[in-house]
């Protein structure tokens, strides 16, 4: 079990270490990174809006059902076992 106690301590030990200069070095570098995550997701968000507006409606709307037609077909049904009723023969008797 977690010991509360104990990660107070540790957290403690560790931000008395710290400096303000690696604090501020720490929070420049979480911001770097994020900025290019940011730089990143808006990248393809701007390729792929390029590439949609490249296509007229009815092509994208083909290739849509396309992919949607071959995923319902990749799809394979539950096998369902013959006896899988006989736990509830109440339900399934014959009027």
């Amino acid at each position: 079990m977690l010991d509360l106690k104990k990660l107070e301590e540790k957290l403690d030990k560790v931000l008395d270490s710290e400096t303000t200069e690696s604090l501020e070095n720490w929070l420049s570098n979480k911001r770097l990174t994020s900025r290019q995550y940011t730089s990143n997701i808006t990248s393809r968000l701007e390729q792929s809006n390029e590439i949609l507006q490249r296509q007229s409606p009815t092509t994208f709307i083909a290739n849509l059902e396309t992919k949607v037609v071959a995923t319902i077909k990749s799809i394979e049904p539950k096998v369902v076992e013959e006896n899988s009723i006989s736990e509830f023969p109440q339900y399934f008797q014959a009027a």
